[in-house]
């Protein structure tokens, strides 16, 4: 083996055993998961549901009742399609046209 070849696998034994190090050293930390308990697994008309929903001006309660899911999962979504620019913010909020 040459002399390049042998720098070359040093240094790549030494970049794996920090790799495995940084490894081990990551999954002994805990983590705290925000939402974990919620459900957020939405099937695409169901989102559609909600988009027409929120835009006639529904209050997040009523959406969140015809779609039979939880204000706080119904909640989420709403947040997470104005995040995304799905649908625009409205005078009510997520009390609607009241």
């Amino acid at each position: 083996m040459n002399m390049t070849a042998e720098i070359n696998n040093k240094q790549l034994k030494t970049e794996n055993e920090i790799i495995t190090k940084l490894e081990k050293a990551h999954m002994l930390k805990e983590y705290y998961i925000a939402l974990d308990h919620a459900n957020l697994d939405w099937l695409p008309e169901d989102v559609q549901k909600v988009e027409d929903m929120w835009k006639s001006g529904l209050h997040v309660e009523e959406i969140a009742k015809n779609i039979k899911r939880s204000e706080k999962d119904t909640f989420l979504l709403i947040y997470d399609r104005l995040e995304l620019g799905e649908i625009k913010a409205r005078k009510g909020g997520i009390f609607g046209n009241e």
